[in-house]
């Protein structure tokens, strides 16, 4: 498993940090840990095609740790002679399917790639083919979470806050 910083989080501009941003490689999967403002070049920009992001998990909805999310869905759909070849799976806490379809509401079909699965992930653990994610609520906004994601005889813990979770 490794992980690579794209954003190390802050909602103020900063030259030497950018909003929250993480990825996330394993055997066979990429997965996003939130995608702040500039995730999706910043992907670009270290030679990570952001067509072969697997999973985009999401520790909450303030702007700093979704704003990438519109251009990341628009630049998917739109991807020029290229396309997505595999499905795209969103994950968040209460409230992230509500988000997300209001974003619909906002920008309609242009940020729905074909392909494309919007969760909510409530608490509680997910295996997937190569990795074990659990989550689990932190006090910050309504549905805030951590996340714990075990691959490869390796373990990562994100909070997503300055708060340190103590249920994983």
């Amino acid at each position: 498993m490794k992980l690579t910083i794209l954003g190390s989080g802050t909602c103020v501009p900063n030259i030497n940090r950018g909003p929250s941003g993480y990825l996330i490689e394993t055997q066979g999967s990429k997965i996003l840990l939130d995608c702040g403002s500039g995730t999706t070049w910043k992907l670009e920009k270290i030679g990570i095609d952001y067509l072969e992001i697997d999973h985009i998990f999401f520790s909450h909805i303030h702007p700093d740790h979704t704003g990438d999310l519109v251009p990341f869905l628009f630049a998917t759909k739109y991807a020029h002679f290229r396309e997505r070849k595999k499905p795209l799976f969103l994950w968040g806490g209460k409230g992230f399917i509500n988000f997300f379809d209001a974003l619909k509401k906002a920008y309609g079909h242009w940020i729905e790639p074909e392909g494309l699965s919007c969760n909510e992930f409530r608490g509680g653990s997910e295996t997937f083919d190569d990795f074990r994610i659990t989550a689990a609520k932190v006090p910050h906004i309504e549905g805030s979470q951590a996340y714990k994601i075990e691959s490869e005889g390796k373990t990562l813990v994100y909070s997503g806050t300055r708060i340190s979770p103590n249920r994983l």
